[in-house]
């Protein structure tokens, strides 16, 4: 089960998400009930599935949001998951991490090759606003 943190980060997910003009047409079982609109799940991305899944008319038409604690940042399932978001045609990734690990974010991102690729964002919040 996700702790506090990270549902915070999916919070400010969702939010930026539609600032951006997406609408949420997935995210994760905690976070199923978006006001008055329920949304199921999000279904597998390649081989994960993402916290928070949007969708829009215009470019990028899918948008796929991720949030992550630092502890998350250096397992071998968030490497997998950043690689396979990576591949994805016609999308932005959102990832959406503490202000104090931006650092270990980019980091990771360019271990893995992808710190250039112009459809990933980090989405850097304030360590305060998310503490459990």
């Amino acid at each position: 089960m996700a702790g506090a943190s990270h549902r915070k980060l999916v919070q400010f997910l969702i939010t930026r998400m539609q600032a951006l003009g997406y609408r949420v047409v997935a995210s994760d079982q905690g976070y199923a009930v978006l006001g008055r609109d329920r949304v199921p799940v999000p279904p597998l991305v390649a081989r994960h599935s993402p916290d928070v899944i949007g969708a829009r008319s215009n470019d990028p038409i899918i948008c796929v949001g991720e949030a992550k604690t630092p502890g998350d940042l250096r397992s071998r399932h968030t490497r997998d998951q950043l690689r396979d978001f990576a591949s994805l045609p016609d999308s932005l990734v959102i990832v959406a991490v503490p202000f104090s690990a931006v650092g270990r974010l980019r980091e990771t991102l360019k271990e893995l090759g992808i710190e250039e690729s112009p459809h990933f964002q980090c989405m850097a919040v304030p360590d305060e606003l998310i503490r459990g």
